[in-house]
């Protein structure tokens, strides 16, 4: 939406856009996040935990789930193509081991000469920890700026419902 309106600047858009900003931390908590941060691709993992972050693009690509600040939406794309790019990474470059879990293939276990899988090993695990901090990143973006632009109307709304609230001495005249 390249021309609409800031969030801030119309409470209506703020509301929609605070549905849309608490289903997202509904579908994609901030300890998704955090153990995203932390995990390291070059090892096993349970690959359950990967659930939330690959079902939020499954459910949440549709237009209600849009916000209508361009500057958020832009922010929830680039979330939504963090999360295609790390899970196509996973896809390539990991398989499933045994009972749920995934890992890459151990570069002793390969074809060819050890230094070469070692290499394509690392480089690999290492993409996919990359890919895995631009999700982080591009979430976190995501969530701090619409806490920001959200935020203000909470605060006008609040003055103006205070302004316009008799007082307790206007009650007693």
């Amino acid at each position: 939406i390249p021309d609409s309106p800031r969030a801030e600047d119309f409470p209506g858009i703020q509301r929609a856009d605070r549905m849309a900003r608490d289903e997202i931390l509904k579908s994609l908590p901030s300890n998704v996040i955090d153990w995203l941060a932390k995990q390291d691709f070059g090892g096993s993992f349970w690959q359950n935990d990967l659930l939330p972050i690959r079902d939020f693009n499954n459910k949440h690509s549709g237009p209600e789930f849009e916000f209508l600040d361009a500057e958020l939406e832009k922010l929830r794309l680039a979330m939504i193509e963090s999360i295609d790019l790390f899970a196509s990474s996973i896809a390539q470059y990991t398989f499933k081991d045994s009972d749920g879990w995934r890992r890459m293939p151990d570069p002793y276990d390969s074809a060819g000469s050890w230094q070469e899988n070692e290499a394509k090993f690392r480089e690999r695990s290492e993409g996919i920890n990359r890919s895995a901090d631009r999700v982080c990143e591009t979430y976190k973006n995501l969530v701090r700026t619409a806490r920001i632009k959200l935020a203000v109307g909470e605060s006008r709304k609040e003055a103006l419902d205070q302004h316009d609230r008799p007082s307790a001495g206007r009650e007693a005249e």
